[in-house]
């Protein structure tokens, strides 16, 4: 990979530009590097408050009666945001299926069903399954 970066008073503000014939997990951390700065905190609401939370407590997004939740460590959060929005934005997630992204260090084990589907145990506790349309994309960003 070549790199190039140039200093000038000419611009306003840094620009990064990726020029490849294909996108790559390494062209993915770039980007997510790169757009962390911008992205802000994501908030959650539970009751009247308002919390934020951090990228390293977020264990899953899931969908649920058309709202969107954070589950972290500690506790569930509804998030304002959709899950697509939400997969742009935390590109760490890896999606399972239509309703839900997990975070791949929150993995406890997997287990192989006959039906096709792999059983997430989460580190929490908390049991999902893949759905098979997302089951390819789940595997390479595993390395399985």
């Amino acid at each position: 990979m070549k790199v190039t970066f140039e200093m000038s008073d000419a611009y306003d503000e840094a620009l990064v530009q990726i020029y490849a014939n294909c996108m790559t997990d390494q062209i993915r951390e770039i980007i997510q590097i790169c757009s962390e700065e911008t992205q802000g905190t994501l908030f959650g609401f539970k009751e009247e408050q308002l919390i934020p939370i951090q990228k390293e407590e977020m264990v899953r997004f899931f969908s649920l009666d058309k709202k969107t939740y954070c589950e972290t460590e500690s506790e569930t959060l509804l998030i304002k945001e959709v899950l697509y929005k939400l997969e742009e934005r935390f590109t760490h997630m890896i999606r399972i299926s239509n309703s839900e992204m997990i975070n791949p260090d929150y993995i406890k084990d997997l287990e192989l069903s006959l039906a096709g589907t792999i059983k997430v145990n989460l580190k929490n506790g908390e049991q999902t399954y893949t759905s098979r349309r997302y089951m390819k994309e789940f595997k390479r960003r595993l390395g399985i």
